[in-house]
């Protein structure tokens, strides 16, 4: 037989959900991170024009932040048995 593994070999799950799960892990980080810096940033305005650009820039970035993430997120799905 050519290929000895099935296609629902457990193995392969598990590794595909250790490494699903350190992508979470890596989410959570960026995410909170992320969320820190608008804090620290927003506490420091001194008008509301200045609130609004560092709201509309920190929306920005968290937009391309998910869409990166997602991508990952599901590239990790569509290979369960790589690492």
């Amino acid at each position: 037989m050519p290929n000895d593994r099935s296609p629902f070999d457990p193995t392969g799950f598990a590794a595909a959900g250790s490494s699903y799960q350190r992508k979470l892990f890596e989410i959570a980080q960026v995410n909170t991170q992320l969320a820190f810096d608008y804090a620290r940033d927003i506490m420091s305005v001194r008008s509301p024009d200045e609130a609004l650009r560092i709201t509309q820039e920190y929306m920005a970035k968290q937009t391309q932040n998910y869409q990166d993430q997602i991508k990952g997120l599901m590239e990790l799905i569509q290979k369960p048995g790589s690492t």
